[in-house]
């Protein structure tokens, strides 16, 4: 039956099938699954069938894995490796539990006598044969040429590499110029920021580093700009439509996959579609494996969520996961107990993914104080650089954004370099990287990506104006002020856009000149706010009276910043998750405002000490409301206190009256 199934004999297949031997079933339904050809034979299958025929069809994968790759350490290239991938319908793109492709080990395995292990025609024919991604990165950001750098041997020695005589040196020299021949990139970093190149020049390598470093300056010298956001497209429509030629030539022009404006997930659509290979082009090539985990759904929970996909692509799926969360736990140096409990916990969620797949969660998720525990879990995360395990802790019913005079996951990752990190802090996690911005080298890429975004999402409302000449004018004067070329004042557009997007550089430039800035660009709000007298008057309060002001703030903060859903539901269980969230927008801060300034105009001084603190923040939200027969209600109008030329139409959500109950149930 084996036989049949890899020749795609149907009829014979399905003819065995019925005259199945029962103890025997099992290992081919299992042998089908791994060639994803389980539809050839009828079995009956059940929900709790699928469960469990993933789990050995993940173990029969696994040990299939290590075939492969021991096969792949020793040059076993011809007898074991080649028959395996042919016999398996298995792409070149696959990965150990380190993150290596085969690639990897091709660049960096060695004989006994210090020379490369892999001969020039077994390299060859194995990157013509196989849709292999030359630029594949492991789970530290490194291609094949920097463990080719890292591993290459400096010697006279004579020795026969394929048919010829070279010295060890040599034949590396020569293994790295096979690989940049065949598309191998030598521009690409790993996460350290190290090239391939100064990994040969730091171990004294000196001609392969002389290889490595003129390739750079050929490519460079004829590298053509690429949009970010068109090269994204491309690689959307390559997985669309299942083009892995396309896809592969993508992969190559892109170093990061999913760019930080990103609302879909390449990776998700490739596991939605069944499209196996494209979607192990794009792990390999260094997708994140759980992108986007507040706005889409997870390339985990979606090969498990449609029955009708092969169970190799849930399996695939598991194995990856597994290995990266493996890898992360690894990774840590236990030198304290809270790092022993970190790895603990990770390995824990491993653990849960190998046996129930997208089912499995975190521990502390049935706690009460489950959101401080991942709180501190993620900070530990950014510090360690564990990016797998920061967009996981997203899956959680519980708030991981930093409450004040909490530790900071994005310092935590500055501090320590962790710049992968901080991309997944920002793009995935929705964290503002506004605390440490300045710090950021401008050259950088997450600095030009962050950059480029800013600008990109202002030209979008621009686009929006019917006429033109405005439109343009406006984004000459944002790119003025960001270069502090620009003189006079920013139109109120601009301005609009700066005093709400806090985290964009130009803030810098707006603090050190008298402007006035926009508060609301709605119509039939108010208008314009000085700073230079709000700044007046909050100079003036005492420091129990501004504590009060962002102790109000802070709670509006964090309801607006909430994601809310119907009870017994989370983020993992809402395929349409747009249509339970919603953002509480409580009050607006210029409405907030006006109500504190009433409270200090008309609270005596007294009142203002520690001890009557929620009384402060109770009687603020107060002055937003009305007392009826009804009950407590909003205030329908409310006079802007810095603006008395305007009123305000029902400016406050009824949720302000939950607030007020909740607080004075505290109190």
């Amino acid at each position: 039956m084996k036989d049949a199934l890899l020749e795609r004999d149907l009829g014979r297949a399905r003819l065995l099938s019925e005259k199945r031997n029962e103890e025997d079933f099992q290992a081919v339904l299992v042998e089908a699954c791994l060639v994803g050809r389980e539809h050839f034979i009828s079995c009956g299958e059940t929900k709790a069938d699928r469960s469990e025929l993933i789990k050995d069809v993940l173990e029969a994968y696994t040990h299939l894995m290590d075939r492969v790759f021991m096969a792949a350490k020793k040059g076993k290239y011809r007898t074991e490796v080649d028959p395996l991938l042919r016999r398996y319908e298995l792409p070149g793109s696959v990965r150990d539990e380190e993150g290596k492709s085969i690639l990897h080990h091709i660049a960096s395995v060695r004989t006994d006598d210090q020379r490369p292990m892999w001969t020039h025609v077994n390299i060859e024919h194995f990157m013509m044969t196989y849709n292999c991604i030359p630029n594949a990165v492991d789970y530290q950001g490194r291609t094949c040429l920097h463990l080719l750098a890292e591993s290459a041997i400096t010697s006279d020695k004579s020795v026969t590499w394929g048919e010829e005589e070279f010295t060890v040196t040599e034949s590396w020299v020569c293994l790295g110029k096979l690989l940049l021949s065949l598309g191998c990139d030598p521009r690409r970093a790993d996460n350290a920021d190290r090239l391939p190149a100064h990994i040969a020049r730091m171990n004294g390598n000196l001609r392969l580093f002389d290889v490595l470093s003129k390739k750079c300056e050929e490519l460079r010298k004829d590298e053509q700009s690429t949009e970010t956001k068109l090269v994204f497209d491309q690689i959307l429509e390559a997985v669309y439509e299942n083009n892995l030629q396309s896809l592969k030539k993508q992969c190559s022009l892109c170093t990061h996959l999913l760019p930080l404006e990103s609302k879909i997930d390449p990776l998700t659509e490739a596991v939605r579609r069944g499209h196996l290979e494209a979607a192990m082009m794009l792990v390999a090539a260094g997708a994140p494996l759980c992108g986007l985990p507040l706005i889409s759904v997870t390339p985990l929970h979606a090969a498990h969520s449609l029955p009708q996909l092969p169970i190799i692509i849930p399996v695939v799926l598991r194995k990856e996961y597994v290995n990266r969360l493996r890898y992360e736990a690894g990774s840590i140096q236990v030198i304290s107990e809270s790092k022993d409990e970190v790895k603990q916990k990770i390995e824990t969620l491993a653990r849960g993914v190998k046996s129930i797949g997208d089912k499995a969660m975190w521990r502390f998720a049935e706690l009460r104080d489950g959101g401080k525990e991942a709180r501190e879990l993620l900070c530990k995360a950014a510090d360690l650089g564990l990016s797998l395990t920061c967009q996981m802790l997203a899956l959680e019913g519980v708030n991981i954004h930093p409450l004040p005079r909490e530790p900071h996951p994005v310092q935590q990752a500055f501090d320590k370099k962790q710049m992968p990190t901080m991309r997944v802090l920002f793009r995935d996690l929705h964290m503002s990287l506004f605390s440490i911005f300045d710090k950021v080298d401008n050259n950088s890429p997450l600095y030009t990506a962050i950059e480029s975004l800013e600008f990109q999402q202002f030209e979008h409302l621009c686009e929006k104006m019917k006429n033109t000449s405005p439109r343009n004018s406006f984004i000459q004067q944002l790119k003025s002020a960001y270069n502090g070329d620009h003189k006079g004042e920013l139109d109120n557009t601009v301005l609009s856009y700066i005093a709400s997007q806090s985290h964009h550089p130009a803030v810098d430039f707006l603090k050190e000149i008298d402007l006035v800035y926009l508060a609301s660009c709605k119509e039939d709000d108010w208008t314009f706010i000085l700073t230079e007298v709000q700044n007046q008057i909050f100079s003036t309060l005492r420091g129990d009276q501004q504590l009060v002001y962002m102790a109000c703030k802070l709670i509006i903060n964090f309801l607006y910043s909430c994601w809310w859903f119907p009870r017994e539901h989370s983020r993992r269980h809402c395929h349409n998750w747009h249509f339970f969230s919603v953002g509480l927008v409580t009050l607006p801060y210029r409405v907030l405002m006006s109500l504190f300034l009433e409270e200090v105009a008309s609270a005596p001084p007294e009142a203002w000490e520690p001890a009557m603190f929620l009384d402060r923040i109770i009687s603020t939200f107060k002055r937003a409301t009305d007392e009826e027969e009804k009950g407590r209600l909003p205030r329908k109008e409310i006079r802007l206190l810095l603006d008395p030329t305007n009123t305000v139409q029902k400016p406050v959500n009824k949720l302000i009256c939950a607030i007020l109950e909740f607080l004075e149930n505290v109190k």
